[in-house]
């Protein structure tokens, strides 16, 4: 099942896309704030290499404080390149199929991937 949605923001417009395998997320909006999904994480990739991180929002919360999802999403650097991360998803559990994990209940795509260059 995928559904993609676009809203709107104070400032900035934000599209993600469900992905669901066994039932659909809460409703989702930007400006909720971290502890309405204390029992997610973020998945959050890299845009300099192939890499993954797994952040838990409970993590998040105790290190940043309880800030808006649309915040903390503005204030994502790569530590290596300090480009923005994409994709970067809203995860179901603390796992996820690419670390062999079985499939999240769901996630949603808040960023997402980055486009691909055109060949010249």
């Amino acid at each position: 099942m995928q559904l993609t949605v676009a809203l709107t923001a104070s400032t900035a417009t934000f599209c993600y896309e469900v992905h669901s395998t066994a039932m659909h997320p809460p409703a989702y909006h930007p400006d909720h704030r971290l502890s309405d999904w204390p029992e997610c994480s973020l998945e959050v990739h890299r845009p300099c290499s192939e890499r993954v991180a797994l952040l838990p929002i409970r993590h998040l919360i105790e290190q940043r404080g309880d800030r808006t999802i649309s915040a903390v999403l503005a204030s994502l650097r790569c530590s290596s390149c300090n480009g923005m991360p994409g994709p970067v998803h809203l995860v179901a559990g603390q796992s996820r199929t690419f670390n062999h994990g079985p499939p999240p209940v769901w996630t949603l795509e808040l960023i997402p991937p980055p486009p691909t260059p055109a060949r010249t």
